[in-house]
């Protein structure tokens, strides 16, 4: 007989709530295998490819290569995380106010809407990828131009949200 229970999978009789985890585990299961198997095997099909379709190593390394690569570089690979990860948060705390406060300007401002809209629509037609080498010209090499490389797009994304969402919302 099967008693009641408040979870949607009826617990037989006898089984407590300690081993409650093992009924419920065959619609786990799938929902933690499925994107395990596949990606396994996307990279099964990766290293087939790769070897088996006689592609050169330099177009495209099978996966056994990228990660012998990655352990041996696996040092220098650590010694670059911390720098780039405070960084890329950098770039983000400083996007962040900055398109808050740009968007709350351009809503609550007519003259600065009138002055400074033309111009940030036009900085968001430039490809980001345009921007990197003058932000270098202009900055140097170093983590300047990197966090103002990052900085500049996001912040024109975040003010474009929130401006949106600040005449949705009046």
């Amino acid at each position: 007989m099967v008693e009641p229970s408040s979870s949607s999978v009826a617990v037989p009789r006898g089984i407590g709530p300690t081993r409650a985890w093992f009924v419920r585990l065959p619609t786990q299961v799938p929902a933690l295998a499925l994107p395990v198997a596949t990606a396994f095997l996307f990279l099964a099909a990766w290293q087939m490819i790769a070897v088996l379709g006689h592609i050169s190593a330099a177009i495209l390394p099978p996966p056994t290569m990228v990660l012998a690569r990655l352990t041996e570089n696996f040092s220098l690979i650590m010694k670059h995380t911390y720098p780039t990860t405070i960084e890329t948060l950098l770039a983000f705390g400083i996007s962040i106010p900055l398109g808050i406060v740009l968007a709350a300007l351009l809503v609550y401002s007519t003259v600065a809407q009138q002055a400074l809209y033309p111009n940030i629509i036009f900085f968001q037609l430039i490809p980001k990828i345009a921007l990197a080498p003058l932000f270098i010209v202009w900055l140097g090499i170093g983590p300047s131009s990197r966090i103002t490389t990052v900085a500049a797009p996001r912040s024109s994304r975040i003010w474009t949200c929130t401006r949106r969402w600040a005449y949705g919302a009046s």
